[in-house]
């Protein structure tokens, strides 16, 4: 069992789309369905499902046909980074939240109203803790 499961949940999206896998079956947590429904509203996954029984979160990643031919697939998420941490926790006002990759990626943001997107953050103008971000 990882001691951060936030940056569980980030590292087995990000590896399975880089394994080409379509379904991810994550542990359960309200944090982490909260981050995979901000995630889906963003495109990267296309399904959250929640099986109460097994005290699973199944998450269906997002892909997007190649132009090129022969490549088949490729995954709308291909980076994930954790900012805060359990030993150094990182917070952020709505003026300061980090863009990824010039506002192509997503930041996720904990704030007082729940998760959300940095851009959703920045609408309400919210500031809270910067989870990770997603690219």
């Amino acid at each position: 069992m990882n001691n951060y499961p936030i940056g569980d949940f980030i590292t087995r999206l990000k590896n399975a789309a880089k394994a080409g896998r379509v379904e991810v079956p994550v542990p359960y947590s309200r944090i982490k369905e909260n981050m995979a429904k901000v995630l889906l509203r963003e495109g990267y996954l296309t399904s959250v499902k929640k099986d109460v029984d097994a005290r699973v979160l199944i998450v269906t990643l997002a892909y997007k046909q190649s132009s090129s031919r022969g490549l088949g697939k490729l995954p709308l998420l291909t980076s994930g980074r954790n900012i805060s941490k359990p030993g150094a926790r990182i917070y952020s006002g709505s003026r300061e939240i980090p863009r990824v990759a010039g506002g192509i990626g997503v930041t996720l943001i904990s704030t007082s109203s729940g998760v959300m997107s940095d851009k959703e953050a920045k609408k309400k103008g919210l500031g809270g803790e910067v989870i990770a971000q997603v690219g």
